[in-house]
């Protein structure tokens, strides 16, 4: 039916818009998107509080139709011909839709990522509040409340073991603690926070299904929650000296060694060479490239399992608590069947626990105490560095625009690990190329010595 002051083309224009425009297709394509993110949200599961790693990895909350329909729009492809990071990007902006279309009801789990790691990394609530403004992340309250969800479960588990810990299927774990200074600006300069915190790393067959025994505890609406520290039994432990090796096992390491030692040299001499005769057009890497290039496949990849330990509000630079570390990583040890267990700690805690294993034998003959690869380059860096002074090393340093005069002495100790790295790696570099020209410049006037012999 059509007003008979029109023309009947008229008409067919306006019916064919009506039913086939664009416009039309658009407003039926919006609508069936929005129908099936309500359906989506209201068949969703119940997030558990706080919410499990499983959901927040998971790429399969939002409709499949909405993913589909934006992977048409940006690449122009479907999912399945769609890079990773096409896809990456579509998954993003499928969740900020999901979120803007439920008034924020849905947690996404970028949301709550997003959000998370935003509050740790800049620790600014208005930067916070600013992308959340914008429908990236969850308010700063929410953040808030799930930061208290998580510490207040890891206060309240009855088990020794971090929830994402398994206790069968255990191929090895390890324990790692350390200091957690906050340092507050305070008056006088005391009262400062200074805790300790630890994580267990465990590996386990990639056929094992982790089984998570933490239990929700319901959404609060808490952003803060007060823990009174219980107190440690306290250690007494006279500083020994270590004890001395058996020649058995000095002996299994003897003979063990110079296969590496001699396989690593080969390596470095090889690189040497590469760099020294075939790197006119740059080609060949530097060490750390040289070393990820020529390393063979190491089999296959598996990601590791980390847990977070109960922290210990204690500073652990004193001997009670770091004897508390220890007496908690042979529990948890137990409790994944293994009898060997293997600590780490910088060099400030593993000196302590090095003089509470010595004093304490039978209670720690099964404790291995690791010293964090960290402190220990640092420390090895410090003594070349020490081995360098004064020899004119630092002066070549600057003016080679190398290091910087103000940062020389952080270079020298050790205690700028980035830059002591790469200072060293410039030096041997430099040092190899120029013995290796020289042995060059001089090998036919060796040769024609050696044919006259």
């Amino acid at each position: 039916m059509f007003s008979a002051t029109l023309d009947i083309g008229e008409a067919v224009e306006t019916a064919f818009n009506a039913t086939a425009s664009e416009t039309k297709i658009l407003n039926e394509a919006a609508a069936i998107l929005h129908h099936h993110i309500k359906e989506a949200h209201s068949s969703a599961a119940d997030m558990s509080w706080p919410p499990t790693a499983d959901y927040l990895q998971s790429s399969t909350i939002t409709p499949s139709s909405l993913t589909t329909f934006l992977s048409q729009v940006i690449p122009g492809k479907s999912p399945a011909c769609a890079m990773e990071r096409t896809s990456r990007l579509c998954h993003s902006i499928a969740e900020d839709i999901c979120s803007a279309a439920t008034c924020g009801t849905w947690s996404m789990p970028k949301h709550l990522l997003l959000g998370m790691s935003l509050r740790h990394l800049t620790g600014s609530a208005h930067v916070l509040s600013t992308v959340s403004r914008y429908g990236h992340c969850q308010s700063y309250d929410k953040v808030l409340e799930l930061d208290t969800a998580l510490a207040v479960e890891v206060q309240r588990t009855n088990s020794v073991l971090p929830s994402k810990i398994s206790p069968t299927g255990n191929v090895v774990s390890l324990l790692c603690w350390d200091n957690f200074d906050i340092n507050e600006e305070t008056p006088t300069g005391s009262g400062t926070t200074h805790t300790t915190h630890g994580i267990m790393i465990q590996e386990v067959p990639s056929t094992d299904l982790c089984v998570s025994h933490s239990t929700s505890l319901g959404r609060t609406r808490e952003r803060s929650f007060n823990y009174k520290s219980l107190p440690l039994k306290p250690c007494y432990s006279a500083r020994r000296v270590e004890p001395v090796l058996s020649s058995a096992s000095s002996t299994a390491v003897q003979e063990q060694s110079p296969v590496n030692v001699v396989a690593q040299s080969h390596r470095q001499l090889l690189w040497a060479l590469c760099r020294g005769l075939f790197n006119t057009a740059c080609t060949v890497p530097d060490w750390n490239g040289w070393i990820s290039k020529t390393t063979g496949d190491t089999g296959e990849i598996k990601q590791s399992r980390i847990g977070y330990m109960k922290p210990i509000l204690h500073r652990i630079t004193d001997y009670a608590p770091v004897q508390e570390c220890l007496m908690i990583s042979m529990e948890a040890t137990q409790k994944v069947q293994q009898q060997v267990t293997f600590v780490t700690f910088d060099y400030a805690a593993a000196r302590i626990a090095f003089d509470i294993v010595w004093d304490k034998p039978a209670v720690f003959s099964n404790v291995v105490v690791h010293l964090g690869a960290f402190h220990t380059m640092c420390s090895y860096m410090g003594v070349l560095g020490k081995m360098t002074a004064g020899s004119g090393f630092e002066e070549l340093l600057i003016e080679a625009v190398t290091c910087a005069s103000g940062s020389i002495n952080q270079v020298m100790n050790g205690s700028h690990y980035n830059r002591v790295i790469r200072v060293h790696k410039l030096m041997v570099d430099a040092l190899e190329r120029m013995l290796l020209n020289h042995f060059t410049s001089q090998l036919p006037m060796i040769v024609e010595e050696m044919s006259d012999l």
